[in-house]
């Protein structure tokens, strides 16, 4: 069994450090970072982080640096738990989609999917992108946490604001 699954906490780090990472023309990156992300590492109490430099679209290098357990760096593949990291990169990655016009806030996501526990709620056909990323789509954080375990409208999408990892969840 991994560390991982150990119940060993890995914090996932997100470093912009575009001043740091020389890209030259073409366009091999110059891997001139190591020594700051270690540093990073023990400055901000973080066991282990991955980093990916994706240029033009594609992954140029791929790196891990810590441990996972005292003196058990970090593998390559190791699995971080990002927990609700997925929240801004699902808002980022739509709102890039509607600024290019290929999605659109307001449109009801029904078109496209219907959870089976909400489709005889016909609040389902308000649900829009727009709800879900302000959270107001009606539904508790998790499915889980409502007596029945099925996921159910607590109020009209859009009536009011309630946390709701369960609605990002609806999005993705």
């Amino acid at each position: 069994m991994n560390s991982i699954n150990k119940g060993i906490q890995i914090s996932f780090l997100i470093i912009f450090a575009f001043s740091d990472i020389q890209a030259q023309k073409n366009e091999n990156v110059i891997i001139d970072y190591q020594v700051k992300v270690q540093s990073w590492l023990a400055a901000y109490k973080v066991p282990a982080v991955g980093i990916g430099i994706i240029n033009d679209g594609e992954i140029r290098q791929i790196s891990v640096f810590g441990d996972l357990e005292k003196n058990a760096p970090a593998p390559y593949n190791a699995i971080f738990q990002v927990a609700s990291l997925t929240k801004p990169v699902t808002a980022m990655l739509t709102l890039k989609l509607v600024s290019t016009g290929q999605w659109h806030l307001d449109e009801p996501l029904y078109k496209y999917w219907t959870d089976p526990d909400v489709i005889n709620d016909k609040r389902h056909l308000k649900l829009t992108t727009r709800h879900v990323l302000t959270h107001q789509t009606g539904f508790d954080n998790w499915r889980w946490n409502n007596p029945s375990e099925k996921l159910t409208f607590n109020f009209d999408p859009g009536a009011r604001f309630k946390y709701s990892g369960e609605g990002f969840e609806y999005l993705e």
